[in-house]
């Protein structure tokens, strides 16, 4: 299947000893001040990296502020619409409460007044049984004339009783 031609083996080894093609036109001092530069501009951009690092590491944690931040306003956010829900629904049942109560004393107050009109009407019931029974015990004290003892009078007031509780 011939898809990749086979190089002889002598083709691939690697030569014992390097070819140079070009001769050096730098001198050993230039090179070791150019290693030299090399190994400066390194240890530059390690500090540079370096403080690189360190900016990354603290706008990580400013995010990370910030995040945390971020999410406790939003918990906050939902805490206050939890609480003006929680406080518009008292407000909302205080009211009914108060409209009740409302109605509550209005029964009351007209309780009250029944009461006063109920309590008037038997004042004049018993003012009127009062007089009554007075002019029916004045009617029995002349029909039985003087002489009163106090058996007598005790008599006349139990007679009297027994009329208003058969109802006469």
């Amino acid at each position: 299947m011939g898809l990749f031609k086979r190089k002889p083996v002598e083709a691939l080894a690697v030569a014992s000893e390097p070819e140079i093609v070009e001769r050096p036109t730098v001198t050993a001092e230039e090179l070791e001040r150019m290693v030299y530069e090399t190994y400066r501009e390194k240890m530059s951009l390690a500090e540079e990296l370096a403080g690189k690092d360190a900016m990354i590491a603290r706008l990580k944690e400013q995010v990370d502020k910030l995040g945390a931040a971020e999410t406790f306003s939003r918990q906050s956010e939902s805490e206050r619409r939890r609480f003006e829900s929680e406080a518009k629904r008292l407000k909302d049942a205080n009211d009914r409460l108060g409209e009740e109560l409302n109605q509550e004393r209005a029964k009351v107050s007209a309780r009250d007044l029944k009461i006063m009109q109920i309590e008037e009407g038997s004042a004049a019931l018993a003012d009127e049984r009062l007089a009554e029974l007075l002019r029916g015990m004045a009617s029995d004290v002349e029909a039985m004339g003087g002489n009163w003892s106090k058996a007598r009078i005790i008599e006349l007031i139990e007679g009297e009783i027994r009329k208003i509780e058969k109802g006469e």
